[in-house]
């Protein structure tokens, strides 16, 4: 199961512009190698409310985002993917 937004990049900020409550999601399996920097982030955004870094690409309002569930359309690679024909046995 891999846990990705719908454009793949990360969730990363406040939430709703508060600063009580901050995300940091969507990193789906490779996103251990980034823990550093996120932690990092983070910890700025909680104690300071911003940060020296640019994460508007990680923005949770950004337009991907914004859409409804019904509205997404499939990954690419998971939309190639030939359907699965149960086996009986």
């Amino acid at each position: 199961m891999y846990a990705s937004a719908p454009d793949d990049a990360f969730v990363l900020g406040p939430l709703g512009g508060t600063a009580q409550v901050v995300l940091a999601c969507g990193f789906s399996g490779h996103g251990f190698k980034f823990v550093p920097v996120v932690g990092e982030i983070v910890a700025d955004l909680v104690q300071t409310g911003t940060t020296p870094h640019d994460i508007t690409l990680f923005d949770v309002a950004r337009p991907p985002l914004r859409r409804r569930a019904y509205e997404l359309t499939a990954h690419p690679a998971r939309a190639a993917a030939p359907p699965r024909r149960r086996v009986a046995f």
